[in-house]
């Protein structure tokens, strides 16, 4: 039936290739799969290594920075509570107001003292030259 419609028999090819001819054409594939892999590794973001916190600080040009974080900082948790004990205390012995009316003061100074060290780093970094 085949042979009727002109078509080819399916099968080998009549064609004859020389050994040097395929060893030829396989070494090109590879050079060229070598060639995309390597506009591959050529494309690939390189990773930045990650540092943290402690080194970035260590660092000579932001020591300055991280000693006026540290002392911030630090002055953010102890200044509200150094007002909101000391003033208990002082009202306790100087005033006649109740418990509640001490601690509730206590509190609004506690507040108003974070916000003023929130406010002052703020403006000592706007200040600070770049």
């Amino acid at each position: 039936l085949s042979i009727i419609m002109g078509k080819k028999k399916a099968g080998r090819s009549d064609k004859v290739v020389d050994s040097t001819q395929i060893k030829a054409t396989s070494t090109t594939k590879d050079d060229s799969k070598d060639k995309q892999q390597q506009q591959i590794e050529k494309q690939k973001p390189v990773p930045h290594r990650q540092i943290g916190l402690g080194e970035t600080l260590r660092d000579k040009q932001n020591a300055a920075v991280g000693r006026k974080l540290m002392f911030f900082s630090l002055l953010m948790v102890v200044a509200p509570a150094v007002l909101f004990f000391g003033f208990e205390e002082y009202a306790r012995r100087h005033t006649t107001l109740d418990q509640g009316d001490r601690a509730t003061y206590g509190g609004i100074l506690a507040a108003v003292a974070i916000l003023l060290v929130v406010i002052s780093y703020v403006i000592m970094a706007a200040l600070e030259p770049y």
